[in-house]
């Protein structure tokens, strides 16, 4: 947000398109990938969209203009879109009904906290560097080596293996 309207002097108007976008692209992605899940699994989706969101960040120091920064939106929003949906998909599979919601609770507490945490710090960052456009690529530069980073932590995300039991009557 700082940086569309400060160092891109986005107005108003074009920053909230902007930053709409980035739903926008959620809600398709959403509506679009409904039967994804059964196709490739979850774990698969949970990896797509975690190798989707490392270069998210470090693609905001290519262009400044704003009809490209309009699709990288548009993809951010798809991407975050998969990724939360595999995460949901990955809860529920893997976690028994009556720890649901102590594991719902814990993760989106992480979450917030981790939400938080990264926004501080890169804060911090920012202000240490200057305040600058060259400062904020830097820091977008640090995130999408971060996410990779996070993104390694995949590998420990295994499902349980299940056999199918027969329906007796459909």
């Amino acid at each position: 947000g700082p940086y569309m309207r400060a160092e891109l002097n986005m107005s108003y108007a074009w920053y909230m398109v902007c930053a709409s976008t980035s739903f926008a692209g959620k809600m398709l992605a959403l509506s679009l990938l409904a039967n994804l899940p059964r196709v490739i699994g979850a774990r698969a989706m949970l990896w797509i969209g975690g190798l989707g969101l490392v270069p998210l960040a470090g693609l905001w120091v290519v262009s400044d203009s704003f009809y490209y920064l309009l699709p990288l939106q548009l993809f951010n929003g798809c991407m975050w879109a998969i990724y939360e949906m595999a995460t949901m998909l990955l809860i529920f599979e893997t976690v028994s009904a009556n720890q649901r919601t102590s594991i719902l609770t814990t993760y989106n507490a992480l979450h917030a906290i981790a939400l938080a945490v990264g926004s501080i710090s890169g804060g911090i960052l920012l202000k240490s560097l200057g305040e600058e456009k060259s400062a904020y690529h830097l820091v977008f530069l640090i995130s999408s080596g971060m996410r990779l980073a996070a993104v390694l932590l995949l590998f420990r995300v295994h499902m349980p293996r299940s056999t199918p039991v027969p329906i007796l009557l459909r």
